[in-house]
């Protein structure tokens, strides 16, 4: 049985895998100030900017794969933080990168579609990438420093995780707005292909068991606005959808550029790793069935508990 070691495994996509990996895998798995418990895995903590503790958890565990899921998830944060943004999207994946050589590891990175501008109308894994913000530079060199290691590696580029977890933070929001009858503004004007998270850890666990190497675009199946996926997700969960209300990126001030239009071609995946990744309603209507929610007050229940944690 294969060994894989999960970085970040407390994350969204992280916890995930986790919980699809024990089963066909030898797992550990790090966190770094939120540990969890899953049955038949090994959790540890590390902080990968630790160039030292990198190399002796490695050298300790020899996984045959390593899986990278760390990364920060506010795109602002990394505008007006550049240093910390290079701090953790690039040293620390060189220091992981270095280590898998050293162990014979393979490296599974996860990057994003922010590595493209959004000029064109759909974009391939040989499209020339153009990134207009910080996190987006940072994940694109982080890219560059594990094509230049000299090891085997996949990058995969999911856009706007999404499932029933904690850390689903934009369908998230969306409820907790429309639970408390708030009103939802939503952008009509930057697209992408919502990533159920499950189709996501499927493609990554199929990358893990093969010695399939190279880029992948690990997008949902739908290239929709924001207002159009909150409003699909206000119906799939039986909430009142005209309290979703459109408007424009220009209308709010964000430190960093957003690429206008992300629409990925994700036919190369799904050849490949034979994973279907689905639409927007479809990917929807999943996470619903995985919720277990089946009325409006546990849907309240639950959001609750998630606004008090």
């Amino acid at each position: 049985m294969k060994k894989i070691l999960i970085l970040g495994g407390s994350g969204l996509t992280g916890s995930i895998l986790v919980a699809m990996a024990v089963k066909d895998f030898n797992v550990c798995a790090t966190y770094l100030s939120n540990p969890i418990s899953v049955s038949g895995c090994e959790f540890v903590q590390l902080d990968i900017t630790s160039r030292e503790n990198v190399f002796s958890l490695m050298g300790r565990l020899a996984p045959d794969v390593v899986v990278h899921t760390v990364g920060i998830a506010s795109v602002d944060f990394c505008e007006t933080n550049p240093k910390e943004a290079w701090r953790i999207h690039v040293e620390a994946t060189k220091n992981i990168a270095d280590a898998c050589k050293r162990v014979g590891s393979k490296l599974i990175f996860m990057s994003t579609d922010f590595v493209f501008d959004g000029e064109k109308d759909r974009y391939a894994e040989e499209d020339k990438p153009n990134p207009i913000s910080v996190y987006a530079e940072t994940k694109l060199e982080a890219e560059k420093v594990i094509q230049s290691a000299d090891i085997d590696y996949a990058i995969v580029r999911p856009a706007v995780i999404y499932g029933w977890h904690p850390k689903s933070r934009f369908l998230n929001w969306v409820l907790q707005k429309l639970v408390k009858k708030e009103k939802v503004s939503v952008f009509i004007d930057q697209y992408s292909c919502p990533t159920l998270v499950y189709n996501l850890a499927e493609a990554i666990l199929a990358l893990a068991k093969t010695d399939k190497t190279g880029i992948y675009h690990t997008v949902g199946g739908s290239c929709v606005n924001r207002y159009e996926f909150a409003k699909k997700a206000a119906s799939i969960f039986g909430l009142d959808d005209r309290l979703v209300e459109p408007t424009r990126s220009c209308a709010v001030k964000q430190a960093a550029k957003r690429p206008k239009k992300l629409c990925l071609d994700k036919s190369k995946a799904e050849r490949e790793l034979k994973v279907k990744f689905l639409g927007m309603e479809e990917g929807l209507a999943e996470t619903k069935r995985r919720s277990s929610i089946k009325s409006i007050d546990d849907l309240i229940t639950y959001l609750a508990r998630l606004g008090s944690s």
